[in-house]
């Protein structure tokens, strides 16, 4: 009968392993501007956009938000809030030559250890602090000082045989804080 109990934690511990495994999902389909939150309609405003704004609904595994995306001089940003349009961050889609050397060498080693294989597909730096400095960065006037700033990647990963798109976030120091495998959604017919 003493058994049953370290045999019952060890089919749990074995259950629990599944649900610790993160993944990520994202929906987005387009908003109107009078369907945005008036916090974050606020927010890109008081940025001076000269572009073309387009507004996103995104649906995902740990809540939904809003996103403004735009391209300004052949970059592309993207503006996150939560529903109710406080700012979340902001990231900027970068090339990976963009990198430090030695921030891109700690992130290749880091890799190596994870997957047999990998090939990066899509990195965007982001931008977390307060309104008036993601504001500031937004309106192009450099000041980062107190901007947290992450890295997230996208890359083709093969771990023990398998092949999946991830998504990586890594800090300054190249360290990763975060992986997600990247599932997509069924779908019941077919697509062309």
């Amino acid at each position: 009968m003493r058994i049953f109990p370290f045999l019952l934690l060890a089919v749990l511990l074995s259950f629990s392993n599944g649900l610790t495994a993160q993944k990520k999902f994202e929906r987005e389909t387009r908003l109107r501007e009078n369907d945005v939150p008036a916090a974050a309609l606020s927010f890109i405003q008081a940025t001076d956009p000269q572009e073309r704004i387009r507004w996103y609904y995104e649906e995902n595994l740990e809540g939904n938000s809003v996103e403004a995306k735009f391209k300004r001089e052949s970059a592309r940003y993207s503006v996150e809030f939560d529903t109710l349009g406080n700012i979340q961050d902001v990231e900027i889609e970068i090339s990976p030559d963009e990198l430090e050397s030695s921030l891109k060498d700690e992130v290749d080693d880091n890799l190596t250890e994870q997957f047999t294989k990998y090939k990066w597909q899509k990195l965007q730096r982001q931008y977390t602090g307060s309104v008036t400095q993601l504001q500031s960065l937004l309106r192009g006037e450099q000041e980062l000082s107190g901007l947290t700033i992450r890295y997230e990647l996208e890359l083709k990963g093969t771990k023990e045989r398998h092949t999946a798109l991830y998504e990586i976030t890594f800090d300054e120091a190249g360290l990763i804080t975060r992986q997600r495998q990247i599932i997509f959604k069924n779908a019941n017919h077919l697509e062309y």
